[in-house]
């Protein structure tokens, strides 16, 4: 795997004391704390507070680097495997099948993936592949420095200095190799990108407690001059105090309760229709690359045919979400699993 280590230029002074060949590489906390002799005195003892995490941090990726590259390795072969049964339109037809009968639990995260394609996808992917390209250069020099050895004895400077010295070695190569305007753009558009999505998401949100406040206004107004009455007789005097507030935040939970059940079949209603089309696209795409249907005349989207079929198809998938009450059937609640918990987590960075 490709463990995180740090990189730099000059090669040792003569004057400098040297290890043998088997001094340790430079930590990433190493790096840090170099990084912060030479940071102005105001800011330095906070960047040497750093280096624990840092290497903290470094050690876990070293250790789950190896498996995840296994696991990329397994996918690329499971990949290759399946080419001959066209996965490029059999993953596109699985996921709008998923959003066509199960679109409905998963409202947040349909919602943050429609606002970041419309928002954000195109910028972000060319600004991830701007920073992957930067990294492999790094990396690259990293590797061309590991091996220099300019002294002649055999052994690569790097294995015979300080990890002090690596670690300023490696940290003028990062400065000298990376393109700084170029990662300081990225991670603006990439930020960006992001903080679009959660503001969509917030918006939605925020119009979604909005009107379940208001159901719950409206509904407050309707009962408390009746209940009122009741529950004074039933609750002992010094607990009555309670009751104005109880009507008013029971009233307000019912409302923002039937306000998120309104926006969750509006949801399932969008991923329905989204899901249809997606499955009705890629399964024609499918059936002429099988040559089961001919290529020379497509079903093209828009088409009476083409409108006919994702038009059925999205009515029985929000047919099938609203009968079934939301809920997932098993096993696809275990399966589908990770996007449950993709869209706890969701809800809770917008609601946070």
């Amino acid at each position: 795997g490709t463990p995180i280590s740090v990189v730099m230029s000059d090669s040792p002074t003569p004057t400098e004391p040297k290890k043998d060949a088997s001094a340790p590489n430079a930590s990433l906390g190493d790096t840090v704390a170099a990084a912060a002799d030479m940071a102005p005195s105001s800011i330095a003892p906070y960047i040497k507070k750093l280096a624990p995490f840092v290497d903290g941090a470094a050690n876990v990726f070293n250790i789950i680097w190896p498996y995840i590259e296994k696991a990329y390795d397994y996918i690329m072969l499971a990949w290759a495997f399946i080419q001959p049964y066209h996965p490029e339109e059999l993953l596109p037809i699985t996921l709008g099948l998923v959003c066509t009968f199960f679109g409905g639990h998963f409202l947040t995260t349909i919602a943050a993936a429609e606002a970041f394609r419309m928002c954000g996808y195109d910028t972000t992917k060319k600004y991830i592949v701007d920073l992957y390209s930067d990294y492999k250069r790094v990396k690259e020099a990293s590797d061309r420095d590991d091996m220099r050895d300019d002294d002649g004895d055999g052994i690569a400077d790097v294995k015979q200095i300080s990890a002090k010295q690596l670690a300023s070695r490696k940290v003028a190569l990062i400065m000298t190799s990376c393109d700084p305007m170029m990662v300081s753009n990225a991670l603006a558009g990439i930020y960006s990108g992001c903080i679009a999505v959660v503001a969509t998401l917030r918006v939605q949100f925020a119009a979604t407690i909005t009107l379940g406040a208001t159901i719950g206004d409206i509904l407050c107004h309707h009962i408390e001059l009746p209940v009122t009455p009741v529950l004074k007789a039933a609750i002992p005097e010094e607990y009555q105090k309670w009751i104005a507030p109880s009507i008013k935040y029971g009233c307000k939970s019912i409302g923002v309760s039937l306000a998120w059940t309104i926006q969750r079949v509006i949801s399932a209603f969008h991923s329905a229709v989204r899901g249809g089309e997606m499955v009705t696209k890629h399964t024609i795409a499918l059936l002429m690359k099988l040559k089961y249907l001919d290529s020379a005349t497509p079903i093209l989207q828009g088409t009476m045919i083409f409108t006919a079929v994702s038009s059925c198809l999205a009515a029985i998938g929000f047919y099938w979400q609203v009968s079934s009450l939301f809920t997932l059937p098993f096993p696809l609640n275990i399966l589908l699993l990770p996007l449950r918990i993709f869209e706890w987590c969701l809800i809770w960075i917008v609601a946070a």
